[in-house]
């Protein structure tokens, strides 16, 4: 049990025992929650891949040098998912002037 930790419910109630048989369901809840996440990355990987191979016509070795340049620069190993929801912290209904051009509302 390394990485599965972080997957892990861990709230479990009642007598040892039923905490034990609520504890293994959890690890093995926690263990294929794993497995289909790094199945998911890995095939959106590909799909990724296969995509920016035909969109660029670049070999598969280009690809891979390109991604590890990326992986590099990226410092802030930030990234985004699809169905992530950003949000503004800076939103105004306020009128105000962008670059002298016309306000904004």
């Amino acid at each position: 049990m390394a990485d599965e930790k972080k997957y892990l419910e861990g709230n479990y109630d009642g007598e040892p025992v039923q905490q034990a048989v609520q504890m293994t369901a959890d690890v093995v809840r926690a263990n294929k929650a794993q497995k289909e996440i790094r199945e998911t990355q890995k095939r959106a990987y590909e799909i990724f891949e296969d995509e920016c191979i035909d969109l660029e016509g670049i070999t598969s070795e280009e690809f891979e040098r390109k991604m590890e340049t990326v992986d590099k620069n990226d410092s802030l190993h930030q990234y985004l998912v699809d169905g992530a929801l950003l949000t503004c912290t800076m939103a105004t209904l306020d009128d105000f002037e962008v670059d002298n051009e016309t306000s904004v509302k």
